[in-house]
């Protein structure tokens, strides 16, 4: 109950970007369950920025869609870093900012086989971040890394 007070006494446009990342967390991690990956990626790059070299990175609006990102996904069962940082990439897009979704692997101690997804700003991770891990980058292709 204090959670959702503590929601409606919060400024309009903190509303508003905490409803959309709720929003696209639960509707990405449904859609991994049921589309095939490439084709919710490829749909999901249709709200990628469509010119924006000349655009300047805007650090506040970056912060301020993590943070929601990583707050929502705390009330979506399963939302994986992939999930994550594919809900951040979209929600980035969606306000002009050009990022890059990263999917590397690796293998534990146990020599098991992980995979990790991460979204990159210039070569600085914004989402997604595991320390003590040094994934190898699977073959990239434009703004997207699959």
């Amino acid at each position: 109950m204090q959670k959702i007070l503590k929601f409606l006494f919060l400024p309009y446009q903190k509303k508003k970007l905490l409803s959309q990342s709720l929003i696209a967390v639960s509707v990405i991690r449904l859609s991994l369950w049921v589309f095939p990956f490439k084709a919710l990626n490829n749909w999901l790059c249709s709200f990628a920025p469509t010119n924006s070299d000349d655009r300047q990175v805007q650090w506040n609006v970056i912060d301020n869609v993590t943070s929601a990102v990583r707050a929502c996904s705390h009330y979506v069962p399963y939302a994986s870093c992939l999930t994550q940082a594919l809900a951040a990439r979209t929600l980035l897009g969606l306000r002009g900012q050009n990022s890059q979704l990263k999917i590397g692997v690796d293998k534990d101690e146990d020599d098991k086989f992980m995979a990790h997804a991460w979204v990159e700003i210039d070569g600085k991770i914004i989402i997604g971040k595991l320390p003590h891990h040094n994934f190898q980058v699977l073959k990239s292709s434009g703004s997207v890394t699959i």
